[in-house]
């Protein structure tokens, strides 16, 4: 007796934990989906003004491979300035 019912009151508590994990993920999903667009919106704008394409900011999402992108954007001559260097000549 006394077994079943710690048995349906441990089920019981087991059953609200599921309920409140899937509440708090939902919750966090519907934070979490802005932030990470925010995110993409901003690097996108970043790497267009410096003459890049907006699909490099897909790189930030894996982290080894957005080590590598800030390398090359961070040592590479951007075309942005390329095109500021031939359009003002040198005095």
């Amino acid at each position: 007796m006394i077994d079943l019912f710690t048995m349906l009151v441990s089920w019981g508590l087991s059953s609200i934990g599921w309920i409140l994990s899937a509440v708090f993920s939902l919750i966090g999903l519907v934070i979490l989906l802005p932030l990470v667009i925010l995110w993409f919106w901003a690097f996108v704008r970043i790497l267009n003004k410096m003459g890049y394409s907006g699909w490099w900011s897909l790189l930030t999402f894996i982290p080894p491979l957005s080590l590598v992108a800030l390398w090359i954007v961070a040592f590479a001559d951007w075309p942005s300035q390329r095109r500021l260097i031939t359009v003002i000549p040198p005095r």
